[in-house]
């Protein structure tokens, strides 16, 4: 019974399923990135022909350059100018410039390798494209060939008959015969790690400076942190002094006597607001009344030192030479000029120079009374500097945190470069590598 059991158990057994091999992950510092990538170099190379074809191809550029340069030479010693219109003898000029353009491009001073033989391509295509697109948009093909008398051109008509137009089409098939090559290897991935290590170094250079610039600004916060609160602590010593609380009950009762004036004042500018450019034609009628000429400069300080109320009968005269004619005053200002005077008669002019004085002299008398003029000094000179130090202390703040964002920009260019470097390296060599920013 016991053998029957152990059978029908085996049959139930599920059968063990093997996991699939985890990848193994290659794992690199940052330090190690460029000779990880020359590695990977020297591997495309040893199994491709890239460089042998890279050569070929220089020696084709340079036998091209030399056979497009005496071709340009000798067309424009040839073309026979009288033949064409005024237009196409322009166009022509322009064309010739351009594929000459193209001939020191060719023969370009610094040497061609795998690393800039790419960005030297773009360039390329970027001026065979240019002048092959004026070539097909120009309507003097036929003429040129007419005038360099090209019997040996034996396409139809339009641009593929242009001599010039041909010998782009060759560049081009040129250049791109060597990019199929080239890109075929995988270089073109090779110089895309090349970039991304680039930026990974100079974001790794910021960070460090920018991690710099965080400590030198933090050190500051620091001292001014300290030095706000030794002024603190200094303000707070300050306050305990008779002499600073007898000037702060000065100041809290200047702040009471301060709204009530300015409210006694505002009333009194808007009294005499409508009067002052009457007051000012009348003070020049009566140049030598000194009281005439000081409200005209000043009517608030001459109202404060006219003890006699003497204004009261400058307002009269001056409505009585109003009503004699003596002085032309606008429609709108009449009816003002009229109310004014019978304030002045009914004491409002007299209850504003009470109650403006009574606050002018109270707020002086508190104003005046100092008992310490050094402890003064000292109070105002604490008080800048602890306002010096608040702001030096927010400035700084603002520049850590603006720092800190940079910090974060770069940080996140790292991670993003990090990730492209996974996907290349993934895609075109079949490896799971983890690059390690720390």
């Amino acid at each position: 019974m016991g053998r029957i059991k152990k059978i029908f158990s085996k049959k139930e057994e599920e059968p063990e399923v093997e996991e699939p091999p985890k990848p193994v992950i290659e794992e690199i510092s940052l330090d190690q990135l460029p000779q990880w990538i020359k590695q990977r170099e020297a591997e495309t190379l040893s199994s491709t022909h890239l460089e042998s074809e890279l050569g070929n191809y220089l020696t084709q550029l340079k036998d091209y350059r030399w056979r497009l340069d005496n071709k340009l030479t000798r067309w424009q010693e040839e073309v026979d100018f009288s033949k064409l219109q005024y237009t196409s003898v322009g166009e022509i000029n322009s064309l010739f410039s351009q594929a000459q353009g193209i001939v020191k491009l060719l023969n370009t001073k610094h040497p061609l390798n795998l690393t800039n033989i790419s960005r030297f391509n773009r360039a390329l295509k970027e001026r065979t494209s240019l002048l092959l697109e004026k070539i097909e948009k120009g309507t003097f093909s036929e003429e040129l060939l007419e005038a360099l008398d090209a019997s040996d051109n034996a396409l139809s008509n339009g641009s593929a008959s242009n001599p010039l137009w041909k010998e782009m089409i060759e560049l081009n098939v040129l250049r791109d015969g060597f990019e199929q090559k080239f890109n075929d290897t995988g270089w073109n991935k090779i110089a895309l790690l090349q970039r991304i290590n680039s930026v990974l170094i100079d974001s790794a250079e910021e960070l460090t400076q920018l991690g710099e610039r965080i400590n030198i600004n933090q050190q500051r916060i620091q001292d001014t942190k300290l030095s706000l609160k030794e002024k603190e602590h200094e303000l707070a010593a300050f306050k305990e002094d008779k002499d600073y609380k007898f000037m702060e009950d000065r100041d809290k009762q200047l702040e009471q006597v301060t709204p009530a004036l300015e409210d006694a004042k505002q009333k009194l500018l808007v009294f005499f607001s409508p009067l002052v450019p009457y007051l000012e034609k009348f003070s020049q009628s009566e140049p030598d009344n000194s009281l005439l000429q000081d409200y005209a400069q000043s009517f608030v300080q001459a109202f404060y030192e006219d003890d006699e109320l003497m204004i009261m009968s400058v307002v009269r005269r001056l409505w009585m030479a109003i009503n004699e004619g003596k002085f032309i005053v606008d429609d709108k200002d009449i009816a003002l000029l009229r109310e004014r005077v019978e304030q002045t008669n009914l004491g409002v002019l007299r209850k504003l120079h009470q109650d403006y004085c009574e606050l002018r002299r109270k707020y002086l008398q508190i104003e005046q009374v100092v008992p310490n003029r050094s402890l003064q000094m000292k109070l105002d000179d604490l008080n800048y500097r602890l306002e010096h130090y608040q702001d030096e202390l927010k400035r700084l703040n603002n520049v850590v945190a603006e720092i800190r964002k940079e910090i974060e920009d770069r940080k996140s260019l790292q991670l993003k470069a990090k990730e492209r470097f996974r996907q290349v390296v993934g895609e075109s060599w079949g490896k799971e590598v983890e690059l390690r920013l720390g």
